[in-house]
């Protein structure tokens, strides 16, 4: 009896100090997680802050660079001066530009007196938009926007970022639209105004979109404009009023007084630097649902760790106890030790084998898979869940390493981050892995375990567990990544390269549409000139039938000469647009095209423009037996209009009786060479190495981006895989351009 009493004191103590165990250890991390991760949440929200901001500045930049890209258009100078020939060019860009950006509500022209000459309207973000009749145009000198234009400078100036209001009422569903505006000045004198119409629902939308914390933008009379619970958006227009002083009433004045920046454990308030009349606040706080989350997933983590220590310590209290009382047996009657102890040794081996048994059984039914390293870093065991997760028996991996299964980025990070483990004998704890599946798809795997030390206390392996949390990881993609940001200690280098090509991709994307809106607006004002000679021939032609007529003096066969004429240049003006047209597709595709074609058309399209200034090309055309050459010909076009347009506005600046263009064009082994001169006198020596940089321009800001020539090595390097150069001849620059012609 008291045998039977102390075997369940010793197996009760030792549950009793395997539970406190447990509860010691989950209650000192539960408090380190807690407050660890609230700070983290915290710091990251003053980042997030500042990359909001970053985000508004550049979707208010938007419509800036657009109205100023408007004003220094060549069309748009050519309407001021002639606004009734050029009205159509006008519109023409109005419709397509607002065509390209959804938000454009309105885009419009008011004159010196406050009249809209030009104006197109969307009505809503689905509808295409249309350019208003001329009927439909308002007096619009009494509005704000065009009275305080007047006496601005000529720079782009905003209105509030407000709800759009018609007929003196607020319109449903809410609309908030910011008006930016465009004085323009002809000799110093006010001489009408530009103005965008911006919807602006769906930046702020994704602005305040984030999933780990709520963030709301507030105006300096404590009013909401965007709010993270929806319904309390747009509060000053609420019945009743209501202002951010309801959500935070003990910060809110804090938050007013504030010059720039206020924060506290409970959230962060920023002011945002813009252009704006009105001051504009962000105010971020911690999103308590995903914070919970959080702590729910932590809080499974130890149910778990805490089964299995529970279980395990309680198979073990059962065997020890077990084990001490035959020991208490076999003392008891030493006249038959050694019967006893044959019988005990194997019913202790039953036991073991028992235990051994359970212990498995354990291990099957827990999702994760259980494994054993040498000092090699070598499997020496796994269980047989791994071939549920990544598709291998044991017996498939048992001498492999680990990094065997890991992509090759994968394995050298992660193999760095073992050897500093295995060296300062530490723990492994949750190290997040990605693994390849036998099938050939990826598994992300958290891994745990601990060093095993021999009796000199050396590392002779490491036993552990990895569990397959790929479908959180899949799930949870936007959350996994700002934890990772949050936790400077799973950054990865291919993380900020892959920052880093984004960042890129964007410039690129910037820079070949800056460049192609350049290229376009000479474009427009070249096909201008070449339309005036075909038209003024077909108004002559069309003319002269109705005068004939009206003398009866028109036969048959001066009727179809007269037609002849018409329809010769109608075709002509359809092939200049053709020719435009083709120029501007931004499908990229190599086909075969004669090289002779090709350059013609880029001369054809400026050609009307180098008249203008007494420029002659000359080409070796008569002497060049014509290549087919496999390319991208509106690539190579834009590049040969961005040489031939450099050319020009060095020549027209000359005072040079012959204004000269030389084209040579050469076929050098299995590569087609292209050279490009001019007599306008060279390019500076100091300069010449970087006239291929981006931005860099020798020409005034009003001339030119410094985008041209940049963009045009870019197109030949990268694209068409050649090579591009500049040198300075005897009267001028020489452009030499090789590419493949296979």
């Amino acid at each position: 009896m008291k045998k039977t009493h102390k075997k369940h004191q010793i197996s009760l103590f030792f549950f009793i100090f395997s539970v406190g165990c447990v509860v010691t250890f989950i209650i000192l991390d539960l408090l380190f997680y807690s407050y660890n991760i609230k700070q983290r949440l915290m710091d990251n929200a003053v980042e997030i802050t500042n990359q909001k901001e970053k985000q508004f500045l550049k979707e208010i930049n938007t419509t800036n660079n657009m109205l100023t890209a408007i004003k220094e258009s060549s069309q748009f100078k050519e309407y001021m001066l002639y606004p009734d020939i050029f009205k159509k060019n006008i519109a023409d860009m109005f419709l397509l530009l607002t065509k390209h950006d959804k938000n454009i509500m309105q885009l419009r022209y008011l004159d010196k007196n406050g009249i809209e000459k030009i104006r197109v309207d969307r009505i809503n973000l689905k509808n295409k938009p249309i350019l208003v009749q001329k009927e439909k145009l308002q007096d619009k000198s009494n509005r704000y926007y065009f009275k305080d234009s007047v006496n601005k400078k000529e720079d782009v100036w905003y209105s509030d970022l407000d709800l759009n209001i018609e007929n003196g009422k607020v319109q449903i569903p809410y609309n908030p639209t910011l008006r930016t505006m465009l004085p323009i000045k002809t000799y110093n004198e006010f001489n009408g105004v530009l103005i965008i119409n911006y919807h602006m629902q769906q930046i702020l939308n994704d602005i305040v979109e984030i999933p780990s914390h709520d963030l709301m933008i507030m105006n300096d009379k404590g009013y909401s404009l965007i709010h993270f619970d929806k319904n309390k958006s747009w509060s000053y227009y609420q019945n009743p009023k209501r202002t951010v002083k309801d959500d935070f009433p003990e910060y809110f004045e804090q938050i007013i007084a504030s010059i720039d920046y206020f924060q506290n454990n409970d959230l962060v308030a920023k002011k945002i630097n813009l252009d704006l009349p009105q001051k504009l606040f962000f105010i971020i706080k911690i999103n308590t649902t995903y914070l919970n989350d959080l702590k729910k997933d932590r809080y499974l983590h130890y149910l778990l760790l805490s089964v299995i220590i529970l279980t395990l310590s309680l198979i073990m209290s059962t065997v020890f106890s077990k084990y001490l009382r035959q020991l208490f047996t076999v003392l008891k009657d030493t006249k038959s030790l050694n019967k006893l102890l044959n019988r005990k040794v194997k019913q202790q081996t039953q036991e073991l084998v028992k235990s051994k048994e359970q212990l498995n059984n354990l291990i099957l039914n827990l999702n994760d898979f259980i494994w054993e390293t040498n000092d090699k870093g070598e499997y020496t065991y796994l269980s047989p869940q791994v071939k549920s997760i990544l598709g291998y028996s044991p017996e498939e991996l048992l001498g492999k390493s680990p990094f065997f299964l890991m992509p090759p980025n994968e394995k050298e990070k992660i193999e760095k981050l073992f050897l500093n483990i295995v060296k300062n004998a530490k723990s492994i704890e949750q190290l997040k892995n990605k693994n390849i599946h036998k099938s050939g798809h990826i598994i992300y795997l958290e891994t745990s375990g601990n060093p095993i030390f021999d009796k000199d206390n050396k590392v002779i392996g490491y036993r552990g567990s990895d569990r397959d949390i790929t479908q959180k990881v899949n799930s949870q993609k936007l959350i996994t990544e700002n934890y990772k940001k949050i936790d400077e200690l799973n950054k990865n280098l291919e993380e900020q390269v892959h920052s880093e090509v984004e960042k890129n991709q964007e410039k690129d994307i910037q820079l070949f549409a800056q460049s192609k809106m350049a290229a376009m607006g000479d474009m427009i004002a070249n096909i201008a000139h070449q339309w005036r000679q075909p038209l003024s021939t077909i108004s002559t032609a069309a003319s002269g039938v109705k005068l004939k007529e009206e003398f009866k003096q028109l036969n048959p066969e001066i009727l179809h000469n007269d037609m002849d004429i018409i329809v010769e240049r109608t075709q002509y003006l359809s092939q200049i647009i053709d020719t435009f047209m083709n120029f501007l597709k931004e499908k990229k595709v190599f086909q075969y095209i004669s090289t002779k074609d090709t350059i013609q058309k880029s001369i054809d399209m400026i050609d009307s423009s180098l008249k203008t200034y007494f420029i002659v090309i000359n080409t070796n055309f008569d002497t060049f037996d014509d290549v087919e050459i496999n390319t991208v010909p509106s690539e190579l076009q834009e590049v040969l209009i961005n040489i031939l347009n450099n050319a020009k506005d060095a020549l027209k600046e000359k005072d040079i009786l012959d204004k000269n263009i030389n084209i040579e064009v050469s076929k050098m082994e299995e590569q087609l060479v292209i050279t490009i001169e001019d007599n306008g006198g060279g390019i500076p020596d100091e300069i010449i190495d970087r006239i291929f940089e981006p931005y860099f321009t020798t020409k005034h800001e009003s001339q030119g981006t410094g985008l041209g020539l940049h963009m045009s090595y870019r197109v030949i390097t990268e694209s068409l895989h050649g090579k591009i150069t500049v040198t300075n001849g005897k009267e001028g620059a020489i452009f030499t351009i090789k590419i493949p012609i296979d």
